[in-house]
């Protein structure tokens, strides 16, 4: 496997057959040569940034185009965030493409952006359709939410405020990453960081299924087994506003170590079952944006998207 470096010796494609090759032979090879990621972009049904193979130091990114193999310009910007945000944090990137239409889009970008200092701001679409695998067959970008588990969340309740793995646990993030429950193989700064989805988004329920099991969660564990974390909402312009609000171009928010309830939050969705034990620790200043609701015959699918109607018709209610 060859490489060109396309920005120093930081940012390089892969030169070999369009075609993907798998295994673990590919993930030594990207290891020997340096790399931290591999980056592929095709029509998958939705993003994600997982381990490559047995290796918790290689990390791959399965980058869905929502009109593959043509990125349109808000997918080709927040992928030049990602960038800025791996090479803020000293990783190597190698990207194969599978196709001439996204090898020049992506290559010009990153021309522009880091050899010619040209630098686009790209408005944030009211729906974004890279990610397929939600009943609204699309990300809806008026809200953002941070899941968390039922036993997390008594800390959150306590403190008033979300913390950052590394600040809640007061370890730091290289102990963390070396965690069995990390199953994504995500690397010591995530850690640092308070991570959000959008708000109809099914990722964050699965991630605290991933944390819970300390695996990749399989088909049956979301949908038969399914119990849902605690999801706390959020305004997605006021989140933007946060002075130590992050772009990293995979998450649409991250917040650098805590953020206020009493400060930011929309509102907080519990299931039912957890009403009798957490209503009396909840503070009377946030009780009033609490929801609990039944997720009875619920998998991670629907009851994803019955949390997201409800907060949009609660803030048409309030506004």
């Amino acid at each position: 496997m060859n490489i060109k470096w396309i920005y120093k010796n930081r940012i390089a494609q892969v030169v070999a057959d369009k075609k993907i090759i798998e295994g673990q032979q590919i993930v030594r090879v990207l290891k020997d040569k340096g790399f931290d990621v591999l980056v592929t972009f095709d029509s998958y049904d939705y993003r994600i940034l997982w381990r490559y193979g047995n290796d918790m130091s290689i990390r791959r990114y399965y980058n869905s185009l929502s009109n593959y193999p043509n990125p349109n310009r808000w997918e080709t910007f927040d992928f030049i965030n990602f960038l800025i945000y791996e090479l803020k944090h000293g990783r190597r990137i190698a990207i194969w493409f599978q196709d001439e239409k996204t090898l020049k889009t992506i290559s010009t970008a990153i021309d522009d952006y880091f050899n010619k200092g040209k630098k686009n701001i790209v408005a944030l679409p009211k729906k974004l359709t890279h990610c397929r695998s939600c009943i609204e067959k699309g990300c809806m970008t008026n809200f953002l939410k941070h899941t968390a588990s039922v036993q997390n969340s008594l800390s959150i309740f306590k403190e008033g405020k979300i913390l950052s793995a590394c600040k809640s646990r007061k370890t730091d993030g290289k102990t963390l990453m070396k965690e069995k429950r990390n199953a994504a193989g995500d690397p010591a700064d995530y850690f640092e960081y308070i991570q959000f989805s959008f708000g109809n988004c099914i990722a964050g329920d699965r991630l605290v299924m991933e944390r819970m099991l300390g695996k990749n969660p399989s088909e049956e564990h979301l949908k038969d087994s399914f119990y849902p974390g605690i999801s706390y909402y959020f305004d997605y312009q006021k989140l933007l506003s946060h002075p130590d609000y992050c772009n990293d171009g995979y998450h649409p928010c991250k917040i650098k170590d805590s953020l206020s309830l009493y400060d930011y939050l929309h509102a907080i969705i519990i299931p039912k079952k957890e009403e009798k034990s957490l209503r009396p620790i909840i503070s009377t200043d946030l009780m009033n944006q609490v929801i609990f609701m039944d997720n009875t015959g619920h998998d991670l699918w629907s009851w994803t998207s019955k949390c997201y109607k409800k907060i949009k018709k609660l803030n048409s209610l309030r506004y």
